[in-house]
């Protein structure tokens, strides 16, 4: 017997696919999955991106302690919002600090962030 435990807005990745939890029954933060568990699957292209240029705004940045602009706000906000969709222009907060989407690859393209895009925020 095996038994998996996913959370609601997880995303997973089985055979490089990924897939994502949308909601769960009952509706709770986390759900256990075992052999009797029904899954239903809907299919949704959602484009992603490539690249992704972030910028945070100065004066929202933390004063009183050292930080880590990617480890401490950029990559938890991601994660913690997987199926969201950014485009240029686009603002973002996480903890106090607000961000800019300053680019994209493609450009002019709004879609998703997955764990295969690449990240920058310095400029």
């Amino acid at each position: 017997h095996h038994l998996v435990v996913v959370s609601q807005d997880q995303v997973l990745t089985i055979e490089g696919t990924e897939f994502g939890v949308r909601a769960l029954d009952p509706a709770g933060r986390c759900g256990a999955i075992d052999a009797s568990t029904s899954i239903f699957v809907s299919y949704v292209e959602t484009p992603v991106l490539t690249k992704v240029h972030v910028l945070p705004y100065g004066d929202t940045l933390p004063a009183a302690y050292s930080y880590d602009i990617f480890g401490d706000f950029i990559r938890p906000f991601l994660r913690e919002h997987p199926f969201a969709i950014y485009g240029l222009g686009d603002h973002f907060a996480y903890r106090g600090v607000r961000f800019r989407v300053m680019a994209t690859d493609p450009p002019q393209t709004a879609a998703r962030v997955s764990s295969q895009t690449v990240v920058f925020f310095e400029g």
